[in-house]
């Protein structure tokens, strides 16, 4: 999908220079999505330097307290 707006992600992500997570909404709380982040980048041989997230909307949907967000 990232080819048909000319991001050639695929080809970074073959070379292992890209790692794509995707959780879906919903599933876990905040601290689970945060403990499988930092598990899949303290194990990254690349040794990760920035993390992007694409959508933070469904963010209170994790929240014990969704109230807290604006």
């Amino acid at each position: 999908m990232a080819e048909a707006i000319g991001l050639p992600l695929r080809c970074h992500v073959e070379a292992g220079l890209i790692t794509i997570m995707w959780d879906p909404p919903g599933g876990d709380s905040m601290a689970d999505l945060a403990e499988k982040l930092l598990a899949r980048v303290m194990v990254d041989p690349h040794q990760a330097k920035r993390v992007g997230f694409d959508g933070l909307a469904g963010l209170p949907m994790h929240a014990i307290s969704p109230e807290r967000f604006p």
